[in-house]
């Protein structure tokens, strides 16, 4: 057996940006999307409802709105499970341990994507 043999070929160029472009449009997005509410929801919710002025005390007459858009506690959970576990699959194919990964992240791309255009659309 020749030195040449024994080389296993390169992972290809495409596969890799493939790869890549698939973790940051259905993980980083999806999880940066959702700290960004609960970073804002914790915001809000810490401060203050007294301030004072001098020696006048004024309390807030009002605070809140809906900040997430209809988005529930239950949707940021299941995305946020969905993210980490397309980032495990992108993860696993990026290895090629093995070859039915790659099939696995393909349909999983499709999936995902199938699913944004059904819930964009109703």
């Amino acid at each position: 057996m020749t030195n040449e043999q024994t080389l296993k070929p390169h992972r290809p160029f495409g596969l890799t940006i493939a790869i890549l472009v698939g973790v940051i449009f259905y993980s980083l997005i999806p999880l940066f999307f959702t700290a960004q509410f609960l970073l804002v929801e914790a915001h809000m919710n810490n401060m203050e409802s007294q301030w004072t002025f001098g020696e006048e005390t004024v309390e807030e007459i009002a605070r809140g709105g809906d900040l997430t858009g209809g988005v529930t506690r239950f949707d940021m959970i299941v995305q946020s499970l969905l993210a980490l576990g397309f980032m495990l699959i992108a993860f696993l194919a990026w290895r090629g341990k093995s070859r039915v990964m790659r099939h696995i992240f393909t349909w999983a791309v499709v999936l995902i994507a199938a699913i944004s255009v059904i819930i964009l659309l109703f």
